[in-house]
């Protein structure tokens, strides 16, 4: 009996190494993870030379007291087209209910990691907050170009997704703008006449 208690000790403890050790290990890439981390600062080069494109302007991150509460608004842009691998033609497209949640995520992280940098009070109510999330429809791509600009000039976090075009819409197609964190008095004056989505 007491071999059987020695031999599960000595078990216990050996698993018990083998997840410390595994934590030493995980322990840097976790640490990547976790949200409003310095470590969130070193971006790729790909997303570095994607943020030299940005509009110019200063990212606000002091609201004052009110505002309401805070929120990121996701813009689909709703002319989008595919070329015809038969024809060579292009054709408007809608993205499927799948493209859009995958598009607005990618928008909605790209939003949060540049907040982290540029804005990061506003990202910490945010985050208190609930994290609100809007989506809501552009009906054409200068439209949402234009939006993009005004908000930057506002001194809003913007990030716009251009999509990889290997399912449903062509290569670098502008697919959603990403506003905020910030809260809504902040961002309704420019965008209080787009459609929900």
């Amino acid at each position: 009996m007491a071999e059987a208690t020695l031999l599960r000790y000595a078990l216990s403890f050996g698993l018990g190494m083998i997840v410390v050790r595994a934590v030493e290990h995980l322990a840097p890439r976790l640490k990547r993870m976790l949200p409003l981390g310095d470590e969130l600062d070193d971006l790729s080069e790909e997303e570095e030379e994607e943020e030299e494109e940005r509009p110019a302007g200063a990212v606000r991150d002091s609201y004052g007291g009110g505002g309401g509460p805070f929120k990121m608004l996701l813009v689909c842009n709703m002319e989008l087209y595919k070329c015809s691998s038969k024809t060579g033609e292009r054709k408007a497209v809608k993205m499927s209910a799948g493209k859009a949640a995958a598009q607005c995520s990618h928008a909605t992280l790209g939003a949060y990691r540049r907040g982290v940098r540029l804005c990061p009070n506003a990202v910490r109510t945010w985050l208190r907050m609930g994290q609100m999330k809007i989506t809501v429809k552009c009906p054409t791509l200068d439209e949402l170009l234009e939006l993009e600009e005004r908000c930057a000039a506002a001194g809003l976090n913007t990030y716009l997704i251009r999509d990889a075009g290997h399912t449903e819409i062509e290569l670098g197609s502008r697919t959603v703008l990403a506003v905020g964190p910030a809260p809504a008095s902040a961002m309704d004056p420019l965008t209080r006449h787009l459609k929900p989505y």
